[in-house]
């Protein structure tokens, strides 16, 4: 199999109704990269004392092909209260850079995984 026969890979999202791709040519990404995200979630995502005891977070997010976040859901088990905090925070980030593939912009499911 060469570089040419590599496909991009996607699903049907049934809330979104459109297709999500999983796997890229280029990676979604947040503006300034990954550590950049990870810096903006942690200096932005305030964690009560009740919930450190959790340590991570695991987010996916669905971002559209400008850059918008459409869906964000849990992929671990937290607190309601700690979930929705970072609802927010992702949702007041800045656009997102989406995946591409063969070198169009597609709608791009991404995970984030924090730590503290």
């Amino acid at each position: 199999m060469g570089a040419d026969d590599y496909k991009c890979v996607c699903y049907n999202d049934k809330t979104l109704n459109r297709n999500v791709y999983t796997t890229f040519d280029v990676m979604p990404s947040f503006e300034g990269g990954e550590m950049a995200s990870l810096r903006y979630i942690n200096s932005n995502l305030s964690i009560d004392e009740d919930e450190h005891h959790v340590g991570s977070i695991k987010m996916a997010i669905v971002i559209d092909t400008s850059g918008e976040v459409l869906k964000i859901e849990s992929l671990k088990e937290i607190p309601s209260s700690l979930e929705n905090k970072a609802r927010i925070v992702i949702l007041k980030s800045n656009k997102w850079k989406p995946g591409i593939c063969a070198n169009k912009k597609v709608v791009s499911k991404y995970i984030l995984h924090f730590r503290w």
